[in-house]
């Protein structure tokens, strides 16, 4: 199952309040090629899923994927790096490491 940083999670917590989701709300998760460890994620805020969208919830986040996606991300994780402007890069990252 996909899992999240802790890293990941705040920033995720702090762009849905800042996009005023609410609680159905979450993030979903586009890829550019393969849902593979070292894959660059877009992410878009979200009032709730979307149809053909599978809903995982990571420390009490939701994530709207694909269901292609949320298979090729199984025991992978979800983390973020900031930019220097406050912007957020998520990125997928193999678990352990």
């Amino acid at each position: 199952m996909l899992t999240m940083t802790r890293s990941a999670s705040a920033a995720i917590d702090r762009l849905t309040e800042a996009h005023h989701v609410g609680r159905r709300g979450g993030f979903r998760l586009r890829f550019d090629g393969e849902p593979c460890a070292g894959a660059a994620v877009e992410v878009e805020a979200a009032p709730c899923p979307g149809a053909g969208d599978d809903v995982v919830v990571c420390d009490d986040t939701q994530l709207f994927l694909s269901r292609e996606a949320r298979e090729g991300l199984t025991e992978n994780v979800l983390d973020v790096r900031e930019d220097r402007e406050g912007g957020y890069r998520f990125l997928i990252a193999t678990a352990g490491r």
